[in-house]
């Protein structure tokens, strides 16, 4: 018992010092020994964490941890049950949730305008930050309305509103959810680049790699409802791993001393001293530390694995110069392949590319212009939609997963319909819940748990990863490796992509494709893409701006010819300061007080080179 003490305080002491440290970085925001419950669950108890100037940091966690209420609480959008929330004075934060709901007969650019409005008195210092926020997101059309957009697209526009408030600290939830892939990448880039500090909730763990240098795991397994540590992502799983080591050593002390506890007590005590009352109460207290560490840590996984056929043939189904347009614009052009058993094929391309007009001709749902889509006979096809129009939102969970009876027939096993849901970490009292009323998360389960009862030669997943937390991504990915037949996947997940698939076809859009050799190859020429049309339009600008220099008076036209190389230099000066910070030297604080001095002076120089 005294070594289990000792470890206690040690740890203890050591998460105290480190959230000191951290607290005298900078600090723009603090929260000190925050509680939350939601029902009868506590999310996190005596949670403390402080963000700081300059912080990166990474959130992940299962559905249904209390990622999102961390994040509203930070964002002063939702109340504490106990603890304190600090925040430095005249703090902007802004704050983009899952999902928004737009008016239709407001422009983007009218977003815009009125969210900068909460932030600047003035209006025409409104209108450059929002023009400036849209264009950084790549938005070319400011009168289109949100109506017209698409899924990917609003949610660029999410994030555009959010740089409207020129914030301090910038929150993200999911924010790489339905986006393409040249999107993410942009997002990664302004992230990266980024003068101000965020914190963003994502299960993308190729975006967490790359731009993460903290990361903060929310999950009921941990003393105080979350993990926090330096480093991205793949740190974090090392020093987890970590602490998981350790936790399990002490959970395995604990539970000894519990059984020697227990076995005195039910010996009885030998005489009715003081010093026998006072272990009858320090075992009992032992036994219930116990039972909460177990019930804490207690596992729930999600079980996946996918049916196939007995099929023997290896060829499954073939193309034949398949051609499909749409009111005349191609959209994929004279494209042939075959879908052989083994096969785990990612579908690549921007949002609107054609991934889906080809599931759908793979499906035999859409019929193409020209050419052939020749199955085998027989040939059997499980199909994961990416948005599920089929389910009625109102159907009870129970019918989604068993319409017809209170049982399923799963690899010729019946199971009750309760223990199929329960594979899927659904309660008893979820069955009976509507689908509309379950999270994205548990909505994607439950349309997983039905697409895993079709016996199938080829399996088709269009964006299976949405809102599925990394756990869950994790145990996916081994069931499509185990599965003996062919796997065709569409997917923002690069992490997913990139592990399982073994060919890789890219669409343009335009009615061109091609065969790559690794999801590595399509990426770069995707980038070298988009860098070849940021040259041209940087070198438009650059035309404009030559043709505009013969109207500018002297002083301007000397001042915006310098302003480049001035801009360039101050912004060599941030990185230096920022790698300087990162080493912790005595003189951190006078080090941060000219970091925010440089950012200040690149982001006036920016305005001022708008103008």
């Amino acid at each position: 018992m005294q070594c289990f003490n000792e470890y206690t305080f040690l740890l203890q002491s050591a998460k105290s010092s480190y959230f000191l440290l951290r607290t005298n970085l900078s600090s723009l925001i603090t929260l000190s020994e925050i509680t939350k419950q939601h029902g009868s669950q506590v999310l996190f108890k005596n949670l403390s964490l402080s963000i700081s100037e300059g912080d990166r940091i990474g959130v992940v966690g299962p559905n249904g941890a209390g990622k999102s209420t961390l994040m509203k609480i930070i964002a002063g959008e939702s109340e504490l049950d106990q603890g304190r929330l600090i925040q430095r004075k005249d703090l902007r934060i802004c704050y983009a949730p899952q999902s928004a709901v737009f008016e239709t007969e407001k422009t983007i650019y009218q977003y815009a305008i009125d969210e900068a409005l909460k932030h600047f008195h003035f209006e025409d210092e409104a209108e450059r930050v929002a023009r400036n926020s849209l264009a950084r997101l790549n938005f070319e059309n400011f009168e289109a309305q949100p109506n017209e957009l698409s899924g990917g697209q609003k949610k660029r526009l999410q994030l555009a509103l959010a740089l409207c408030g020129s914030p301090d600290l910038l929150i993200l939830d999911e924010p790489t959810n339905h986006l393409d892939i040249e999107s993410i990448l942009l997002l990664e880039q302004l992230l990266q680049n980024a003068n101000f500090a965020w914190i963003v909730v994502s299960h993308d763990r190729w975006f967490l790699q790359k731009a993460a240098k903290r990361m903060l795991e929310v999950n009921r397994y941990y003393p105080e409802g979350a993990f926090i540590c330096d480093g991205n992502y793949d740190a974090f799983l090392d020093r987890r791993d970590e602490f998981m080591e350790a936790e399990q050593k002490r959970i395995s002390s604990l539970a000894n001393t519990a059984r020697r506890e227990q076995a005195w007590l039910r010996q009885g005590a030998k005489a009715r001293s003081t010093k026998a009352k006072h272990r009858v109460v320090s075992a009992n207290e032992v036994i219930e530390s116990l039972s909460e560490v177990q019930q804490r840590t207690q596992a729930r996984t999600v079980n996946i694995s996918f049916s196939e056929t007995d099929r023997k043939t290896k060829r499954l189904l073939e193309l034949k110069s398949v051609s499909k347009a749409f009111e005349e614009r191609p959209v994929i052009e004279k494209l042939s392949t075959t879908i052989l058993s083994g096969q785990i094929i990612g579908l690549l391309g921007k949002n609107g590319s054609g991934k889906t007009t080809l599931i759908n001709m793979l499906t035999s749902t859409l019929t193409p212009d020209y050419g052939s889509v020749n199955p085998v006979i027989g040939l059997s096809i499980a199909h994961f939609q990416q948005f599920a129009e089929t389910i009625n939102p109102k159907t009870p969970l129970k019918e989604v997963l068993s319409p017809d009876s209170d049982s399923i027939v799963f690899k010729g096993q019946e199971i009750h319909v309760a223990a199929w849901a329960q594979r899927f970490s659904f309660s008893f009292d979820q069955l009976y819940q509507p689908y509309e009323s379950l999270s994205g998360g548990e909505r994607a389960r439950a349309r997983i748990a039905k697409l895993m009862l079709t016996t199938a030669d080829l399996l088709i997943l269009d964006e299976p990863t949405n809102d599925l937390d990394i756990d869950t991504l994790d145990i996916l990915e081994q069931s499509l490796l185990d599965f003996n037949g062919a796997v065709v996947l569409v997917t923002h997940d690069r992490y997913m992509i990139a592990r399982l698939c073994t060919h890789f076809i890219g669409l343009d859009g335009k009615g061109g494709w091609q065969n790559y050799a690794d999801y590595e190859q399509w990426q770069r020429e995707i980038t070298s893409n988009t860098n070849e049309k940021k040259t041209k339009v940087g070198s438009d600008l650059k035309q404009k701006l030559n043709n505009t220099k013969k109207k500018l008076p002297y002083k301007e036209q000397r001042e915006l010819n310098f302003m480049e190389q001035t801009i360039q230099e101050l912004e060599r000066q941030v990185s230096a300061l920022q790698e300087q910070i990162a080493l912790a030297p005595a003189n951190i604080h006078e080090l941060c007080l000219k970091l925010t001095e440089s950012q200040q002076k690149v982001e006036s120089l920016y305005h001022r080179w708008a103008e």
